[in-house]
């Protein structure tokens, strides 16, 4: 439990590269709510990535959702956005628009049901392909 309160208290720097990438960011909830909450969390040149996986009390289901977010100093994307993972329970992908706000935060929607969870010891692999290029990185808990 302290864990998850470190990690919705906010207790990170807003100029990092997962800023605006959390489960605090996204969900408001409180520690007292949850079930579990596992952040995997990974970064490369361009990008940075956190899929979030959390299940309140009480409930049957689990939600997890793929937030990801520009970070390179090259030209911003532009046009379509494909991005995809893998873990030990499962997979997703998707495509979206580039946008144009501020924090170059993209989601992909999210997934819920009462199926498999990723360990917190194993690692999610993400890719992405925008502007004619491909980035590949591991997100792990944190």
């Amino acid at each position: 439990m302290a864990l998850l309160g470190i990690l919705l208290s906010g207790g990170y720097s807003k100029s990092s590269v997962y800023s605006g990438l959390m489960a605090n960011d996204i969900y408001d909830i409180e520690v007292s709510e949850l079930e579990f909450l596992n952040e995997y969390k990974g970064s490369a040149d361009n990008w940075a990535a956190n899929l979030i996986s959390l299940q309140k009390i009480g409930e049957d289901n689990h939600k997890r959702q793929l937030v990801f977010k520009y970070i390179g100093d090259g030209t911003k994307p532009y046009g379509e956005i494909k991005c995809s993972y893998y873990t030990t329970a499962g997979s997703g992908w998707g495509t979206t628009s580039a946008n144009k706000n501020a924090e170059d935060v993209y989601f992909v929607g999210y997934t819920a049901g009462n199926g498999a969870i990723p360990q917190t010891d194993s690692s999610v692999s993400f890719r992405v392909e925008w502007n004619g290029q491909t980035e590949e990185f591991d997100l792990k808990v944190r």
